[in-house]
């Protein structure tokens, strides 16, 4: 489960993960077949920003994905770095 606390208000979610290149690829292509611009949909007023993936290259490295507009493009980032997170359930 996962836990988010806001306003000092715990609760718990069940199902959420962060998702692996794999699915976040088809989730980024997915969104911009249907309004042929990422953006709109995924990164609202951030352009030109990365998300992690749970893909890990190695102890120190996970995959990310930048979107900018309609430009896709896949990175490596230093697990340290910050980043943002687009979660997914699974059902």
């Amino acid at each position: 489960k996962t836990t988010v606390t806001k306003n000092g208000i715990t609760k718990s979610y069940g199902g959420w993960y962060i998702p692996s290149n794999y699915e976040l690829n088809l989730f980024v292509l997915a969104v911009k077949n249907n309004t042929g611009n990422v953006g709109d949909k995924i990164i609202r007023d951030k352009t030109n920003e990365e998300y992690w993936s749970s893909t890990e290259v190695n102890s120190n490295k996970a995959n990310t994905i930048k979107l900018d507009g309609s430009t896709i493009s896949y990175t490596n980032s230093d697990k340290h770095s910050k980043r943002y997170v687009r979660v997914i359930k699974s059902f």
